[in-house]
């Protein structure tokens, strides 16, 4: 249809409108739709019938309202079969929709719903959660448990995307935290390249920091922040603000007494995620709770592993006296005072 030879013709035209609105080209289709308007009326009924759907379909998608209403007006209903007249309804309630009449919209999405048709009615769904959402009169509990069974039925287009866009934004609006990462991932596999997986995304990494940095993770039992963290810890933001993440977790699990899901924490962070000045503090950190878990071997064994020069006076002090508590609590008494008999006060 895009050939030299045709690609003016109108009646070539005419049929890229319902070519280019499947493969969701929807200007193309428009102007498709615009330049071919005058002969369509020329081929049969159900040639009509998809040639306005998709042009209907196409000027919503490109914001158009006016032309949509226009080419709406121009279907017969009475020709139309059961899923015709909910494909109908349903483009009646977006135009409702698109010009602010919610009220309208949502009684039309009602019809499309009792209809039962599949595709029309799962849509109607989603769009009557929107438009509650947008009403502020959508309940997220509800909203969640509906939208959970309509993505189990509903696979595979643009239409799923959004519609686990939405279930993820329900489960953290409830504090459904798993799920909605579960949500997240789903969608990460099954639509990598639709722009709603990025916001997605970017909605987890933000959900999943705040968890550990602000406090919100305080509301979950500690084995199930942790389980919560270690499943999910792909959305673990780089830098400072992910390893702060990592060293308020391990301060959770040390105040409940998880010390060796602690240490894990700190050792994963020492061996992936951090260098220089920065890996020493940690390794610190580490050799405490170590110390804690009456595992000296495990203390000295992190600071040697993290052991340069250059060290700020602070650090380099802190982890003397550190491997000095380490070698005593190791029975290696002789070692810990070569270390403390040139340091000066209390702690030594």
């Amino acid at each position: 249809l895009n050939s030299p030879q045709i690609a003016e013709m109108a009646d070539a035209q005419m049929w890229r409108v319902m070519a280019h609105t499947d493969a969701g080209n929807y200007a193309a289709a428009r102007a498709d739709a615009l330049a071919s308007e005058a002969i369509y009326t020329d081929y049969p009924d159900w040639v009509r019938q998809d040639f306005l759907f998709a042009a209907v379909t196409a000027a919503l998608e490109t914001g158009d309202t006016e032309t949509a209403s226009r080419f709406l007006g121009q279907i017969t209903t009475s020709g139309l079969d059961l899923e015709g007249l909910s494909r109908f309804e349903l483009l009646s309630a977006r135009i409702d929709e698109a010009a602010g009449r919610f009220d309208e919209a949502l009684d039309t999405l009602g019809q499309v719903i009792s209809i039962d048709v599949r595709p029309t009615r799962v849509e109607a769904i989603y769009r009557t959660m929107k438009i509650l959402e947008r009403m502020g009169r959508l309940d997220p509990a509800r909203a969640a448990e509906t939208l959970a069974t309509e993505v189990m039925i509903w696979r595979g287009d643009e239409l799923e995307a959004d519609m686990l866009q939405l279930l993820a934004e329900q489960y953290f609006l409830t504090a459904s935290y798993r799920e909605a990462f579960e949500t997240v991932q789903m969608a990460s596999v099954a639509h990598p390249d639709d722009p709603s997986t990025e916001r997605m995304l970017n909605q987890a990494r933000t959900e999943f920091a705040d968890l550990y940095l602000n406090g919100l993770a305080d509301s979950l039992e500690p084995i199930d922040a942790l389980t919560l963290y270690y499943d999910f810890r792909n959305l673990t933001p780089s830098g400072a603000r992910g390893d702060e993440m990592i060293r308020n977790l391990a301060r959770r699990l040390v105040k409940v007494d998880l010390l060796e899901q602690a240490g894990e924490l700190l050792r994963y962070q020492i061996d992936n995620r951090l260098e220089g000045a920065a890996r020493a503090q940690i390794a610190a950190d580490l050799a405490i709770v170590h110390l804690a878990n009456r595992d000296p071997e495990k203390s000295l064994q992190a600071l040697r592993d993290t052991r340069i020069s250059g060290l700020p006076p602070a650090l380099d002090r802190q982890r003397r006296i550190l491997e000095a508590r380490a070698l005593i609590d190791a029975g290696r008494d002789e070692l810990a005072l070569d270390i403390l008999s040139s340091m000066d006060g209390r702690d030594a």
